[in-house]
C-alpha cells in the first residue's frame, strides 16, 4: 500500500521510531531481567521444597503439587507484567495439558480474560506509518475506545466512507520490535523447564510455537487465512466469514466486516434467539471436522471467543468464524492417515490401526488409541467385552498400565507431526464446547463419519458410499454405546477404591 507522508511528519515519525527502539530496548532489558528472576526462584524452590523427599512418597507428591501451583502463579504474573507476546505464550501453554501439569495449565487460562487496552495515540502513531493518514481522516467514523482487547492486538469500530461497519484489528505498536528478543527469552524458560521436570523436549513445541506466533503477526497472512478458509468450507452451505476490506489492511492493521453474533456458549443468549443447541453443536463440530479430515486447513484457535452463531436468511443457525490468523495446514498423508485411524477403530480392524499410526509416525499404536478413546484399554485387559465383569487380576493391570507408561506417553507427542498439535488444540477446544453445550450431539460419531469419507482416496458410485456410511454408522454406535458401558463401570471401580482415578479422566478427556 503506497504512503505518502510530508516532510515534517516523516520526521517526526522517523525520530519516534528511533526513541520508540531505545525504549523497546529499555523495556527488555527489565523483562529480561524480570523473567531470569522468575526462573531461578522457580528453580530454588523445586530443589530446597523436593531435596531430601523420595520421589515415591506421598510426602513428595504434596510438595511438588505446592511447588507447581507457586511456580505457575509467577508466571503467571510475569506474563501479565510484561505483557503482548509473553501473554500470548502462556494462553498458548495453557492449552498443552498433555506436557505441563495441570497447576500449570488451569492457572495460565486465566490469562485469556486479563489483557490491558491501548490509548488511542498509539493507534493514530500506527496509522501514521501504516497509511499515512490517521483513522479519523480514512474512516467516517471511528470509535476511539476498543471493543475488545487480545494479547497481539485489539479492536476498534469504525464507519467506510460509503457508510459500511467494519470491525478494525489493530497490532499492538511495540511487538514487531520486542519479538525476538522476548522470544529468545522465553526459550531460556523452557529449557529450565525440561531440567526441572525431566528431559521431554519442550524446546521442539517452543519452536512450534515460535512460528505461529510470528505468523500472527502478520494481518495480511490473516486476511489470506481467512479467504482460504471460506473457500474450503464453500460446500457446507452454513459457514460465514467476515469480509475483508484490503483497502483499508497492512501487516499490522486488519479491517473486516463487522459481525453481530452470539458465543456458541453463551447458552442465555442461544436460549433467547430460539437458536436449537443440538443444530449449533452440530453445524460447529461438522465445521472443523471438515476442516480436520477434508481440507487439512485448520482453524487453530477455534475458542467460543472466535465462533459466533447468528441466522441466516432462511432463519437457518449460521456459523461465523472469526480471528484467522492462527492456521495450521496438515499434509495430505498426515490427514489421510488420521482419518484412516478413526475409520479402522471404528471397524475393529488392528492391522489397520497399527498401520495408520505407523504412517502418524507413532510406534505405541494401542497407547495412542488409548489416549484419544479408551479403545485399546479394553483391549488391552485380555480382550474382554466391555460389559464383561472385569477381575482383580484386570484391575492390577490398570494400576500398573497407568503408572508404568508415563515415558511413552510423551513419546508420542514427541513423534508426532509439529502441525498436529494444533489439530489436537482444535479437538481438544470443539469438544469443551458441545460439551458446555450439554453434549447435544455425539462428537465421536460425527468425527468419524466425516473421517471415513474424509479418508478415501477413491471414487465411489454414490449408492455404494451410502451403503458404507449406513454400515459405519450401526457400527460407531454400538461401540460408542459399549465405551459408555466401559467408563461407566470404571467409575464403579474407582468408587470401590479398586483403580485410581486417572483410568477414567484420561479416557474421558477425549470422548465427551
Amino acid at each position: 500500500m503506497e504512503v505518502t507522508l510530508n516532510s515534517g511528519m516523516d520526521t517526526r515519525l522517523h525520530l519516534w521510531s528511533k526513541l520508540r527502539r531505545g525504549i523497546v530496548f529499555t523495556e527488555g532489558v527489565v523483562r529480561y531481567v524480570r523473567t531470569a528472576r522468575i526462573g531461578a526462584t522457580t528453580f530454588l524452590d523445586y530443589w530446597w521444597s523436593l531435596r531430601s523427599l523420595d520421589e515415591e512418597s506421598a510426602p513428595y507428591e504434596v510438595a511438588i503439587l505446592k511447588c507447581h501451583k507457586r511456580a505457575a502463579t509467577r508466571i503467571y504474573k510475569g506474563a501479565l507484567k510484561n505483557g503482548g507476546i509473553y501473554i500470548k505464550f502462556g494462553q498458548a501453554l495453557a492449552t498443552l495439558n498433555h506436557v505441563l501439569p495441570r497447576e500449570f495449565t488451569e492457572k495460565l487460562a486465566l490469562l485469556q480474560d486479563q489483557v490491558p487496552k491501548r490509548g488511542y495515540k498509539e493507534v493514530e502513531t500506527l496509522f501514521l506509518e501504516d497509511f499515512g493518514r490517521t483513522p479519523l481522516q480514512i474512516f467516517k467514523e471511528f470509535d476511539l475506545l476498543p471493543v475488545a482487547a487480545a494479547s497481539l492486538a485489539q479492536v476498534h469500530t469504525a464507519r467506510t466512507a460509503d457508510g459500511k461497519k467494519v470491525a478494525v484489528k489493530v497490532q499492538y505498536m511495540d511487538l514487531r520490535d520486542r519479538f525476538h528478543g522476548d522470544m529468545e527469552t522465553i526459550r531460556i524458560i523452557v529449557r529450565g523447564m525440561d531440567w526441572v521436570f525431566g528431559q521431554r523436549d519442550r524446546v521442539r513445541i517452543f519452536d512450534e510455537i515460535k512460528k505461529n506466533l510470528k505468523e500472527e503477526l502478520d494481518f495480511e497472512k490473516e486476511a489470506r487465512n481467512s479467504e482460504k478458509c471460506q473457500e474450503g468450507l464453500r460446500l457446507l452451505g452454513y459457514v460465514y466469514v467476515p469480509k475483508v476490506f484490503w483497502k483499508y489492511t497492512s501487516k499490522r492493521v486488519l479491517t473486516m466486516e463487522y459481525i453481530e453474533g452470539v458465543k456458541p456458549t453463551d447458552l442465555e443468549e442461544l436460549e433467547r434467539h430460539n437458536f436449537n443447541r443440538k443444530e449449533v453443536a452440530h453445524k460447529v463440530v461438522e465445521t472443523f471436522n471438515h476442516q480436520i479430515f477434508h481440507t487439512g486447513f485448520i482453524h487453530a484457535d477455534p475458542h467460543p471467543g472466535n465462533i459466533f452463531i447468528r441466522s441466516d436468511t432462511k432463519g437457518q443457525v449460521q456459523v461465523v468464524l472469526l480471528d484467522h490468523g492462527l492456521y495450521t495446514e496438515v499434509d495430505t498423508n498426515t490427514r489421510v492417515a488420521f482419518g484412516k485411524f478413526w475409520k479402522n477403530l471404528i471397524l475393529r480392524n488392528e492391522s489397520g490401526i497399527q498401520e495408520s499410526c505407523r504412517d502418524l509416525g507413532i510406534k505405541e499404536y494401542e497407547l495412542f488409541t488409548m489416549l484419544l478413546t479408551g479403545k485399546v484399554l479394553k483391549r488391552h485387559l485380555s480382550h474382554q467385552n466391555v460389559s464383561s465383569d472385569i477381575s482383580k487380576e484386570d484391575v492390577a493391570q490398570i494400576k500398573e498400565y497407568m503408572s508404568n507408561n508415563e515415558d511413552k506417553f510423551e513419546d508420542i507427542f514427541q513423534s508426532l507431526p509439529p502441525a498436529t498439535f494444533l489439530m489436537f488444540r482444535n479437538i481438544n477446544i470443539i469438544r469443551s464446547i458441545n460439551k458446555h453445550l450439554g453434549t447435544p450431539v455425539n462428537r465421536f460419531l460425527l468425527m468419524a463419519r466425516s473421517a471415513a469419507t474424509g479418508s478415501e482416496t477413491h471414487s465411489y458410485a454414490g449408492i455404494w458410499l451410502l451403503w458404507n456410511t449406513a454400515i459405519f454408522d450401526i457400527r460407531l454406535r454400538i461401540w460408542s454405546f459399549k465405551m459408555w458401558l466401559f467408563v461407566a463401570y470404571l467409575k464403579v471401580l474407582v468408587a470401590l477404591g479398586r483403580v485410581p482415578p486417572e483410568a477414567t479422566q484420561r479416557i474421558q478427556q477425549m470422548q465427551a
